[in-house]
């Protein structure tokens, strides 16, 4: 086996080799290396370069749009983490209004409001938010 080649891309190529003389009926050497080097030209380079299996799954792997989605996933738990764990369940909020009658008839009704809204989380609303989340992360780590 030569350095550097996995023994199961060696073993392809001897059964390949084999496959080759029989249907080509190729006996010199040459032939049977220019068929070598065409399929060698055909494999994909990360099949040539794994050493091992376990380096060809875990690029494969890494290849995959669910271990692309990991580090998004991961920022997306921390986020609803972070947001559980906040004073409020929602941003507070203030808002001003003015209503008059100047465009209808001029009669001098003027109004004017003022709203400060404080959102608050409900008696074990936080606790289950956590636990939520929690399991979220937990079931996907899974």
């Amino acid at each position: 086996m030569r350095e550097g080649r996995p023994a199961c891309v060696v073993q392809t190529l001897r059964l390949i080799a084999a496959h080759a003389t029989l249907m080509f009926h190729a006996t010199d050497e040459d032939a049977m290396r220019r068929i070598l080097c065409i399929f060698l030209l055909l494999l994909p380079h990360h099949v040539l370069a794994a050493g091992t299996l376990r380096d060809a799954v875990e690029r494969a792997w890494e290849r995959q749009p669910a271990a692309q989605a990991r580090p998004a996933r991961a920022e997306e738990f921390t986020a609803k983490q972070e947001a559980a764990r906040a004073a409020f369940p929602e941003p507070p909020s203030l808002r001003l209004g003015n209503r008059n009658d100047r465009l209808t008839g001029n009669d001098g009704v003027r109004e004017w409001e003022a709203e400060i809204a404080l959102p608050l989380w409900l008696p074990g609303e936080q606790g289950r938010q956590n636990a939520i989340v929690n399991a979220e992360r937990d079931q996907y780590d899974t």
